[in-house]
């Protein structure tokens, strides 16, 4: 997996383990202080870490374009689920 620029402060990322939370919580927040650093490519890319809900690829692809999130490598499995195996394609 590629690394990514952190954009969390050590006390951020080290409070946010302390309290246990998952990776997909730390991505989302990684995700958010990228973009409130005006870095819109990393801030997708911490979030294409996470299982996005397939709503939210659909309107990626609406929005996007199926490149875009095979670009990001983005987990699809709910979409897969949802609008069937080729739905990318489609």
């Amino acid at each position: 997996m590629m690394e990514l620029k952190s954009y969390l402060t050590e006390n951020t990322r080290a409070e946010l383990i302390a309290e246990r939370v998952d990776d997909e919580v730390i991505n989302l927040e990684e995700a958010i202080a990228a973009a409130d650093g005006g870095d819109f490519d990393t801030a997708w890319r911490w979030l294409a870490r996470n299982e996005l809900p397939d709503y939210a690829l659909k309107l990626m692809k609406e929005w996007y374009g199926a490149d875009f999130i095979r670009d990001l490598n983005c987990k699809t499995i709910n979409a897969d689920r949802a609008y069937g195996e080729n739905w990318l394609n489609e």
